[in-house]
């Protein structure tokens, strides 16, 4: 998927990743990379569903959370946005990201 996806082939991504997913359900990282696809194919709903699924596999990567709050912010959830986003904060670690979330934050009228 990953080589599909540098292409430009987002819907051969798309499928790619699936048929990962149908062969290990289990494999955060399939789930991670459809949503990245779905995202970049402008399909929100089906990457929040992705990165969800990826989070129910593992919920300490924080960089599923900052999709997520920004994909919820793209569609005007500004409430999920916000609350996604705080949780990125609480786990991430990398200065440069955090202060783009606080700023995000910020500008959707929460406090970080």
């Amino acid at each position: 998927g990953v080589a599909l996806s540098d292409k430009g082939d987002l819907d051969g991504a798309v499928k790619a990743y699936q048929q990962a997913i149908k062969i290990q359900p289990d494999d955060a990282d399939a789930h991670y990379n459809l949503g990245l696809a779905l995202n970049a194919r402008g399909d929100l709903d089906g990457a929040v569903k992705a990165w969800r699924q990826a989070l129910s596999l593992k919920p300490d990567n924080a960089g599923i959370y900052y999709h997520i709050g920004i994909a919820l912010k793209a569609k005007g959830d500004r409430e999920g946005a916000i609350q996604e986003l705080c949780t990125y904060l609480r786990l991430s670690v990398a200065e440069q990201d955090r202060q783009v979330a606080q700023a995000l934050i910020r500008e959707l009228g929460g406090a970080p």
